[in-house]
C-alpha cells in the first residue's frame, strides 16, 4: 500500500518526488524537496538501508508490477557497476556544469535554501514527462527482469548501495528454521540468494531492498528483519563468514 500510494502520489506533485528532478535542483543551485528527500535516502543508507529503494521509488514499484510478464530475464544476476558508476558521475556531471555554464555561477557555489523552488503545477509538460518515464520504465523492465533498472542504470540506487553495505538494518535467516526450499531467492526482486546466507545468519548485500518478499514467502518464519550492529558487507563471499548469527 505505501509503494502504491507513492506511485500515484508522483505524478500529482512529480518535482518532489521523482528522483529524475535531484539532476534539476543541483543544476539550479537548490535545496529543494526532492533533493531533501532522496538526498535523505543516501545519507540514511548505512542505517536504513536501500529502504527507500524498496518502498519509496515509483519506478522499482513499476518494475515490480511488470515483472509477471517479463519478455526475457539476464543471465547476469549481480550489477554492472562500471555503468551504474558511469551513469551516477554523468548525473552530477552534467548537473553540475550545465549548471554553471548556463547561469555563469561557480562550479559548486551558489546554492540558496528554495524547498519549493521546483512547482508541482500539472502542467501538460510534467503529465508528458510522467507518461514517458512510466512507460519507458515498464518497457525496459519486460526485457531486464525485475528491477533491472535498479541494478544495470539507477544512479541513485548506486549512491544507496555505497552506504547499504553497511546497513543495521538486513534480513537475518534462523539456520534451525531454513528448509533450504529457495523460495526466498526466487521472488527476490534484486536477485539477492537469501538461502546462501543461513549459514552467517545475516544477510549481508547491498542489493538487497529491503522489500520483505523473502520473510512473506518462508513458510517456516525463518527470516526476520532486525536492526543490528554488525557493519559486515557482501560482496566478498569470504567476508560472509565474519558475521556471527544473532
Amino acid at each position: 500500500m505505501v509503494r502504491l500510494l507513492f506511485l500515484f502520489l508522483t505524478p500529482v506533485v512529480l518535482p518532489w518526488i521523482n528522483f529524475a528532478f535531484v539532476w534539476h535542483s543541483i543544476y539550479f543551485r537548490s535545496v529543494t524537496i526532492v533533493l531533501l528527500l532522496w538526498g535523505a535516502a543516501v545519507a540514511l543508507s548505512p542505517l536504513f538501508g536501500r529502504v527507500a529503494c524498496g518502498w519509496l521509488c515509483p519506478f522499482g514499484t513499476i518494475q515490480d508490477l511488470v515483472a509477471p510478464v517479463t519478455v526475457c530475464q539476464p543471465g547476469r544476476e549481480r550489477p554492472v557497476e562500471w555503468v551504474r558508476w558511469t551513469v551516477l558521475v554523468l548525473f552530477l556531471a552534467t548537473a553540475l556544469v550545465l549548471g554553471a555554464l548556463v547561469r555563469h555561477a561557480s562550479l559548486f557555489g551558489g546554492w540558496r535554501w528554495a524547498p519549493a523552488r521546483l512547482s508541482t503545477e500539472l502542467s501538460l509538460h510534467y503529465k508528458q514527462v510522467w507518461m514517458y518515464d512510466a512507460a519507458g520504465v515498464g518497457l525496459v523492465a519486460l526485457f531486464l527482469g525485475r528491477r533491472g533498472l535498479c541494478r544495470y542504470a539507477c544512479a541513485v540506487g548506486k549512491a544507496c548501495a555505497i552506504g547499504a553495505r553497511a546497513s543495521l538494518l538486513a534480513p537475518v535467516v534462523s539456520p534451525s528454521r531454513c528448509n533450504g526450499c529457495r523460495r526466498c531467492d526466487v521472488v527476490c526482486p534484486a536477485r539477492v540468494k537469501v538461502s546462501e546466507f543461513r549459514r552467517t545468519a545475516v544477510v549481508r548485500d547491498a542489493e538487497c531492498v529491503l522489500c520483505g518478499y523473502c520473510a512473506d514467502v518462508c513458510a517456516s518464519g525463518a527470516i526476520r528483519f532486525r536492526l543490528l550492529p554488525n557493519r559486515v558487507c557482501d560482496g566478498d563471499p569470504a567476508a560472509r563468514g565474519t558475521v556471527r548469527p544473532p
